[in-house]
């Protein structure tokens, strides 16, 4: 009898032990709070500031705070996009470039203009060494205003050159920010019609939420 106590005993002490650990565990990790952060949950009406019993829904979008518009020159061909909407860029990220064919063919016309005059610059010094033989001081006259002219046509055709040049150096156009591509508007306006940016990016940093109302 006493042995069958004791089995007994030893039963009851193993039960309490079992439900004592299942009980732990579940506190643990369901209700526990000691030693681990608390998730807390609440109503959308309070995150959203609302008291009331109306039904508003919202839809949020994250946006940049900033974002940096790019504009392209009307006057300018673009030979190629080489970024998409998504992409991240930094400062040296080639955005777009313009096509720079017809500078090109521009610049190897003024070259060949260029050439032509100095051309007729050495002819008409060869001019006036056969007029100060001659002893004609009225053609010697006519042939160095004629190298003064050709001369002035030179500089300006070197400053055109110039801006050609200039022109197909800078035709790669960069990102001056660090983003992301938010939008590209091959026709120069969006999808309401409206004018706008040829490129618009978002800048990376500080972002908000954009709420829509869809009530």
């Amino acid at each position: 009898m006493l042995k069958n106590k004791k089995i007994l005993i030893a039963v009851l002490v193993g039960v309490v032990a079992i439900v004592a650990t299942i009980f732990t565990f579940f506190q643990k990790n369901l209700g526990g709070t000691s030693g681990g952060s608390v998730a807390y949950v609440d109503t959308i009406s309070n995150i959203m500031g609302s008291t009331g019993g109306g039904n508003d829904r919202y839809s949020g979008v994250v946006e940049a705070q900033q974002s940096v518009k790019v504009n392209k020159n009307q006057e300018k061909k673009i030979e190629q996009v080489f970024v998409s909407v998504g992409d991240q860029v930094i400062p040296t990220t080639v955005l777009f470039r313009y096509d720079v064919s017809e500078a090109q063919k521009q610049i190897s016309s003024i070259n060949l203009d260029i050439e032509s005059l100095r051309g007729t610059i050495t002819d008409k010094y060869n001019a006036i060494s056969e007029y100060k033989a001659s002893g004609d001081t009225s053609q010697i006259a006519i042939a160095e205003n004629d190298i003064r002219v050709a001369q002035l046509s030179i500089q300006q055709k070197q400053l055109d050159l110039a801006a050609k040049q200039k022109e197909i150096d800078n035709a790669n156009v960069l990102a001056n920010t660090t983003g992301i591509i938010k939008a590209i508007n091959e026709n120069g306006t969006d999808a309401q019609g409206n004018a706008t940016a040829f490129i618009e990016i978002s800048q990376s940093g500080d972002f908000r939420v954009s709420l829509q109302d869809l009530s």
